[in-house]
């Protein structure tokens, strides 16, 4: 598959806890897909501008987020019968619906979603047709944090998640504070996460 033909939709929850973190830039290093190619749902940009409190700690990560959306590409057309098919299901919000739609509307799209229990609500019995329709096109946070530890180092990875740390209950026990970083217990702790969602969640993470 050409990197290049390729486009990338994010969920809200990755994007913000990415945001506090200083890691929106790894969206490109754990995929390969740059930022014109990205897209995410529209209200994240209004709610960035007006640095919506109910998201953002301090008005610094918001606007740096907006800078970062600015650079976005536009969202295209979800496929509208995935949308129908999906509503109702318990642990899929709106959000996560237009998400998955998107997908199915463009067979080369990657989405990267910080919501671990719509993964797990997808690969629900009954939803088979449109699992095979997004089967291994679907990041989770968890892979994005394991990308960054390649690209950046332990130590570096540690110092950037700090602050906001408690955003995120998997990545908050994957990576410690940085005195207690070790590449190996990071990279372990992060793989673990991985796997157990890929046991919840089959065939649909992004390799």
């Amino acid at each position: 598959m050409s990197e290049d033909s390729r486009r990338l939709v994010v969920d809200v929850d990755a994007l913000v806890k990415l945001a506090h973190w200083g890691l929106l830039g790894e969206l490109e290093g754990a995929t390969g897909i740059p930022p014109d190619r990205q897209a995410t749902v529209e209200s994240i940009r209004f709610r960035a501008a007006r640095r919506d409190p109910k998201l953002f700690r301090d008005a610094a990560v918001a606007d740096c987020l907006a800078v970062a959306l600015s650079q976005f590409g536009a969202a295209w057309r979800p496929d509208a019968e995935v949308i129908a098919r999906l509503q109702g299901i318990a642990g899929l919000d709106a959000g996560e619906i237009t998400l998955i739609a998107m997908l199915c509307s463009d067979p080369q799209a990657v989405l990267v979603t910080g919501d671990k229990r719509a993964l797990r609500a997808l690969a629900a019995p009954g939803l088979e047709n449109i699992v095979e329709r997004v089967a291994g096109r679907i990041a989770c946070l968890e892979q994005v944090v394991l990308s960054a530890l390649d690209r950046l180092g332990v130590g570096t990875l540690a110092t950037s998640i700090e602050p906001h740390r408690d955003l995120d209950v998997a990545v908050r026990c994957a990576v410690p504070l940085p005195p207690y970083a070790v590449e190996l217990e990071v990279r372990k702790g992060l793989l673990s996460y991985i796997e157990d969602l890929r046991k919840d969640a089959p065939s649909l993470l992004y390799e």
